[in-house]
C-alpha cells in the first residue's frame, strides 16, 4: 500500500496525477493504493481523473493533496518499554549465537 507521503511535495504528486492514463476512472479509483483513500471527501473522490487533470483546475490537486496529507504518518517505531526490550535484544542475541551468526558477547 502506498501513500501520499511517498511523493516528495505537491509538484511530484501533480506529475503523478497527470501521468494517470485511464482518464475516465474516479479518483477514489484511480487512488484506490493509497492507505489515505478513506479520508479524501467524497466530492473529490466521485471526480473523474480527465476533471482533475485539466490544467486550469490545478487547485483540485492541491486539494487532493492536502486533504490527504491530513491523515498522520504510519510509524515505524512501536512503543516498547526498555526493559522488555532489553529482554528481547538478550534473547535474540542468544538465538544468532546458537545458529553462529554473532560470536559469543558477554552480557
Amino acid at each position: 500500500m502506498t501513500s501520499v507521503r511517498s511523493y516528495r511535495d505537491l509538484a511530484d504528486f501533480r506529475q503523478f496525477i497527470r501521468n494517470l492514463v485511464n482518464k475516465s476512472m474516479s479518483m477514489s479509483d484511480a487512488l484506490a493504493g493509497f492507505r489515505e483513500i478513506p479520508i479524501l471527501p467524497k466530492k473529490l473522490g466521485q471526480l473523474t481523473v480527465e476533471e482533475v487533470q485539466d490544467q486550469g483546475k490545478t487547485e483540485l490537486i492541491e486539494q487532493i493533496y492536502t486533504s490527504l496529507k491530513k491523515m498522520k504518518p504510519e510509524t515505524s517505531y512501536h512503543m516498547i518499554k526498555r526493559s522488555v526490550r532489553k529482554r528481547l535484544l538478550i534473547i535474540l542475541l542468544k538465538v544468532f549465537q546458537l545458529i553462529r551468526i554473532v560470536p559469543n558477547v558477554r552480557y
